[in-house]
């Protein structure tokens, strides 16, 4: 629903990692943020599109939190992380 946001648990390692979320039908604008435990963001998606893609580099290990905003429209989407080589 606009206007509402998912949070997604992330273990992520001491690494940079890419985050990808994909809306379906319906969904006009993705508002894709890393945050960590306290609630700082480290990295956000800056396009108004109904796909939203960032790059994270983290120092430590840890758990982190995926926030996926549905900044406009409604429906499902999927979000996904890889980490590696070009």
């Amino acid at each position: 629903v606009e206007g509402r946001e998912a949070r997604l648990s992330l273990d992520l390692a001491a690494q940079c990692t890419t985050l990808v979320a994909i809306g379906g039908d319906g969904v006009r604008d993705l508002d894709l943020s890393v945050v960590d435990g306290q609630g700082t963001v480290l990295a956000r998606d800056t396009t108004h599109d109904p796909q939203a893609v960032l790059r994270v580099c983290v120092d430590a290990p840890g758990a982190y939190s995926l926030v996926v905003k549905m900044a406009a429209g409604s429906g499902e989407f999927l979000a996904a992380t890889w980490t590696g080589g070009e």
